[in-house]
C-alpha cells in the first residue's frame, strides 16, 4: 500500500521506468517483516518449548523464573537487529549510508530517552513537593517509568520529523527567495562569443534589461601548487575537492590591490585572486604560486588576494581571477546575469533568435522546479508519516498493554477503597497529558535546533522561532496520545473491581 501510494504521489517526478510497479520492494518488505517477526517472537516460542502442559494451564509462561533464565532473549534480539541491518544494506546498496542512518537514529533515540528521563524525574519531584499533580498520577508515572519513556522517545522522533518536513515545505525556500531585493538577476546567459559582445551589450541597453555586465570566462585546470603536482602539494583528505577534478572557469578583472612588500617576484608571475574557501581547503596562502593548464599551455601566477564570494548572489562568480592582459590570447566566452520580469519573458525568444549560439538558464524556473520536487517529496514523506504515526500508536498500545494487568489490579484495589471510575480516569488523563506535552516539547526543541542549522549554515538567513508550530504540535500530540491512550485503557473502567481482583488472584 505504501509503495503504491508513493508511486502515485511521485509520478510526475519519477521516470517511466521508475514509476512502474515492481515486485522487488514487495518481496523485500514481506521478507524483512517475516524475518523480524520470527526472530523477535522466537524468545517466547523457546519458552513454550521448555514449559510443561501443567505450567501452561497455570499461566506460568511469563512468570516462571527458571524458564526466563533458560532462554537467552538477547541472542534473538541481536539476530533481529543484525538481520534488519543486512536487509537495509542490501536494499539501499550503500553500507556506509545505512550505518550512518542507524547510528544517527540510535544517537537521537538515546538522547531523547535520557532527556525525557531527566524531565520526567523533575516533574515527579516538583509535582510531589508543590502538590501540583495528584499523587496517584505521580505514582503511575513512577511505577511505569520505562513504558512512559518509550512512548515519549517514539513520539518525539515522529513529531520532530513532521515539524522539519512542514517547515521545509512551507517556508524555508520561500523565505530564502524573499531575502533577495527586487531586481535580483533571475537569468544567466553563457556562451556569448567575443565577436558578439558589442552587439549583445547594445541589445541589453536598447531594451533596458538590468545586468551587471558581461564577464570573460576561460577554461583552465589547476595542475601545480608551488611547483609541485596536486598529489604532492595537497593533503590526501583535500584531494577529493571538486575543483581539482575538473576545469575551472577562470576570469579576468581589475580588482587587485597588490602590496609588493608582501609578495615578491610579481614581475615574473601573474598576480591571482582566489576564492577564500577554496584557498583554505587546499591550504593555499598569499605568495603561493599556481600553475594552470589553459588550452594545452601552462600559465603561472602568484596568489596576491583572497576573496569572500557569495555564491547565492545570482551574479557570475569565479574561483580564480586574473588581471587584464593575462588571458586574452586564449579562447574565451562571456557570461552575464540579468533580471527579466515575468511579463517580459517573450524577449528571451527574440534574444535566442538574434544570438542562436547562446545558452540561457532561467533561474526562476529552476527554483520553481526545486519547489515542485520538494512539495512532491514532502507529500511522499507525509504518506510515510501516516504509517509512522500508526506505528507510534501501536507502540503506545503495546506499552500500555504490557502494564495493563498491574494497572487493572491497582485500580481495582483503589476502587474497592472508595475511588470512582471518573477519578481514576482523570488520573490516567494527567499521565497521558504529561507524556504528550513532553513528547511535543522535545520534538519542538530538536526541530528548532535543526531548522536553526539549516537557516544559518545552508541558507545564510536570519532565523525566527515558530510559536504557531509549537501550539499545533502540542495539540496534535494531546489528540493522538490522549485519544489512543483512552481507547486502550478503557477496559480498566468497564471491568468490575471484583472481576479484576479475581482474575489477578487466579
Amino acid at each position: 500500500m505504501v509503495y503504491l501510494a508513493l508511486i502515485s504521489v511521485l509520478g510526475d517526478v519519477l521516470t517511466k521506468s521508475e514509476s512502474r510497479f515492481y515486485m522487488l520492494p514487495v518481496w523485500v518488505s514481506l521478507t524483512s517483516g517475516v524475518f523480524l517477526l520470527l526472530t523477535i517472537s522466537m524468545a517466547n516460542l523457546a519458552r513454550i518449548k521448555k514449559l510443561s502442559p501443567m505450567g501452561l494451564i497455570r499461566n506460568e509462561l511469563l512468570s516462571h523464573k527458571s524458564i526466563s533464565e533458560a532462554v537467552n532473549n538477547k541472542r534473538f534480539y541481536f539476530i533481529s537487529i543484525m538481520g534488519l541491518l543486512l536487509i537495509s544494506v542490501w536494499y539501499s546498496g550503500n553500507a556506509q549510508l545505512t550505518l550512518i542512518f542507524y547510528m544517527v537514529l540510535l544517537f537521537s533515540a538515546t538522547f531523547f530517552y535520557f532527556f525525557a528521563k531527566i524531565l520526567l524525574l523533575q516533574i515527579i519531584k516538583y509535582g510531589r513537593r508543590f502538590q501540583l499533580i495528584n499523587r496517584l498520577s505521580l505514582l503511575n508515572l513512577e511505577r511505569h517509568q520505562q513504558p512512559v519513556l518509550l512512548q515519549i522517545t517514539s513520539f518525539s522522533l515522529i513529531f520532530s520529523l513532521i515539524i522539519l518536513i512542514f517547515l521545509l515545505r512551507t517556508e524555508l525556500l520561500d523565505n530564502w527567495q524573499s531575502q533577495f531585493p527586487e531586481g535580483t538577476p533571475n537569468h544567466f546567459v553563457i556562451n556569448v562569443q567575443t565577436y558578439e559582445r558589442a552587439q549583445f551589450e547594445a541589445y541589453f541597453k536598447k531594451y533596458e534589461i538590468e545586468t551587471q555586465g558581461l564577464y570573460p570566462m576561460i577554461r583552465g585546470r589547476l595542475s601545480h601548487i608551488n611547483q609541485q603536482t596536486i598529489n604532492q602539494a595537497v593533503a590526501k583528505e583535500a584531494q577529493a575537492h571538486n575543483a581539482l577534478h575538473r576545469e575551472l572557469n577562470l576570469s579576468v578583472s581589475d580588482i587587485f590591490k597588490i602590496d609588493n612588500k608582501q609578495v615578491s617576484h610579481l614581475s615574473e608571475h601573474i598576480p591571482l585572486s582566489i576564492e577564500k574557501k577554496l584557498a583554505e581547503a587546499l591550504n593555499i596562502k598569499l605568495g603561493d604560486s599556481l600553475r594552470f593548464k589553459v588550452d594545452s599551455q601552462s600559465v603561472d601566477g602568484v596568489v596576491v588576494q583572497t576573496r569572500q564570494v557569495k555564491w547565492d548572489s545570482f551574479q557570475p562568480n569565479f574561483y580564480i581571477i586574473f588581471p587584464p592582459g593575462s588571458l586574452e590570447q586564449y579562447p574565451m566566452t562571456w557570461i552575464a546575469s540579468f533580471y527579466l520580469a515575468e511579463n517580459n519573458k517573450s524577449q528571451l525568444n527574440q534574444l535566442m533568435t538574434q544570438f542562436p549560439g547562446i545558452t540561457i538558464i532561467e533561474v526562476d524556473e529552476v527554483l520553481k522546479e526545486v519547489q515542485f520536487i520538494i512539495n512532491k517529496v514532502s507529500a511522499a514523506i507525509e504518506v510515510i508519516f501516516i504509517f509512522i504515526v500508526i506505528a507510534g500508536g501501536l507502540i503506545l498500545s503495546a506499552s500500555l498493554s504490557s502494564t495493563m494487568a498491574s494497572r487493572m489490579y491497582e485500580n481495582a484495589i483503589i476502587r474497592t477503597l472508595g475511588a470512582s471510575a471518573k477519578q481514576l480516569r482523570r488520573c490516567l488523563m494527567v499521565e497521558f497529558i504529561i507524556v504528550a506535552i513532553l513528547s511535543a516539547l522535545i520534538a519542538v526543541l530538536l526541530a528548532e535546533c535543526s531548522t536553526y542549522m539549516l537557516y544559518h549554515q545552508v541558507f545564510q538567513m536570519e532565523y525566527q522561532l515558530h510559536p504557531n508550530v509549537w501550539l499545533a504540535v502540542v495539540l496534535l500530540s494531546l489528540l493522538i496520545i490522549c485519544g489512543l491512550g483512552n481507547i486502550v485503557v478503557n477496559k480498566i473502567f468497564t471491568q468490575s473491581a471484583h472481576h479484576s481482583l479475581t482474575q489477578q488472584m487466579e
